[in-house]
């Protein structure tokens, strides 16, 4: 299966790749990128097993070893429940764990970012203006390890690495 929306994404924020800030990439938002951890980004409650397992995310970003960002890319399914689900999903878990990399994350310290495609919807659609609903009321809550929230359409994307940088400035 192809996925434009996640390799545009994945393309964009590898160029924050640093020694201080670590981009890690699930494999549907990679091509050829180099120096960028590629792997299924698994979340946690508390601890690594299948019975504390919440959800894999699209795209993840260490800063100083901390967790700090977390996106995930809809492509095709921007319906509500899609993205309450994966917000609370994330919101709930407290722990990123690959291998030996053990990271607790504290409560209300993410940016957590939702990137959806709305390009194949016609231009009147009410789909934007029920996006930007959602958005509104999630920013509304903060909840678990989300301290900020953001939702992005694909014609936003050119926006995404500066509200990154930003946040892990003030963070």
């Amino acid at each position: 299966m192809s996925h434009p929306l996640h390799k545009r994404v994945g393309s964009s924020i590898s160029l924050l790749n640093s020694e201080r800030t670590k981009v890690l990439l699930d494999n549907a938002c990679c091509e050829n990128l180099e120096d960028i951890e590629v792997h299924n980004i698994s979340l946690f409650f508390n601890e690594k097993s299948n019975s504390s397992k919440l959800c894999n995310v699209d795209a993840l970003i260490l800063h100083d070893e901390k967790v700090k960002i977390i996106i995930e890319i809809d492509e095709s399914n921007s319906s509500p429940n899609n993205i309450f689900g994966k917000f609370l999903t994330s919101a709930f878990s407290n722990l990123y764990q690959y291998n030996d990399k053990k990271i607790s994350i504290p409560e209300k310290s993410v940016l957590f970012i939702q990137v959806v495609e709305t390009s194949k919807y016609p231009l009147n659609s009410k789909r934007a203006a029920k996006l930007r609903l959602i958005e509104k009321r999630i920013q509304q809550k903060q909840i678990g390890i989300i301290k900020e929230y953001a939702l992005l359409t694909d014609n936003e994307i050119t926006q995404l690495n500066s509200f990154i940088v930003k946040f892990i400035e003030e963070n």
